[in-house]
């Protein structure tokens, strides 16, 4: 009896293991805290599977290659991207916090997937290179983007039940859509995408009730 109590828990532990539940995330991309469309539309995350599910059985079928429906196509969005600190005062006195930042660096693209759709073959990275005066040659690629305080030192005083944030904002481009692939008729993969292109960043202080 006692090794059959045993067979069933380990059973039971094993299907908890094989069910682990993705980090949350509220825009569907981790690098963005808020991400809002500004004239209207949806996010990848917001669609219904079953909007979804039935947008791919309307795609047409081919012999080789891919079907692809744009859902939205570079539609202007706002962001919020990293949080670099936040701090709240709920005493009754004001008091000033120092912080010390010369450079955050962060993607500068952003590439969900959902399906067995992989996020290589819906974006692939540009890469270019910079020359200047003399000697300086920068090579770069846009997978990183670094931004530059221009004073690496700040202090902020927060007041009395207040907080405040120190974060990265701007403005974006978003593109998402559904795609199937196939070989021979079949379909090896399907899903829907989103890439998010940063087009402006800056650095911005938000202060809000605590």
């Amino acid at each position: 009896m006692k090794f059959v109590l045993m067979v069933i828990l380990f059973f039971t532990v094993g299907s908890i293991k094989e069910k682990d539940v993705e980090p949350y995330s509220k825009t569907g991309h981790d690098q963005f805290s808020e991400l809002i469309l500004t004239n209207g539309g949806n996010l990848m995350i917001d669609y219904p599977d079953v909007f979804i599910e039935a947008s791919l059985n309307e795609l047409k079928r081919k012999a080789f290659g891919t079907t692809d429906k744009r859902l939205l196509t570079y539609a202007d969005a706002s962001y919020v991207s990293t949080t670099i600190f936040s701090r709240s005062n709920k005493t009754r006195e004001a008091y000033t916090f120092t912080y010390d930042l010369s450079t955050v660096v962060y993607s500068e693209v952003s590439v969900a997937v959902k399906g067995s759709l992989s996020a290589k073959g819906v974006y692939k990275a540009k890469k270019g290179e910079i020359t200047g005066n003399g000697e300086l040659s920068i090579t770069y690629t846009t997978d990183d983007y670094i931004k530059t305080t221009e004073n690496g030192k700040m202090s902020i005083v927060i007041y009395p039940n207040k907080k405040v944030s120190f974060r990265i904002v701007g403005e974006a481009k978003v593109t998402n859509g559904i795609r199937k692939s196939y070989f021979l008729g079949i379909t090896t993969k399907k899903g829907c995408y989103e890439v998010v292109d940063i087009v402006s960043t800056c650095f911005e202080l938000k202060e809000e009730d605590a």
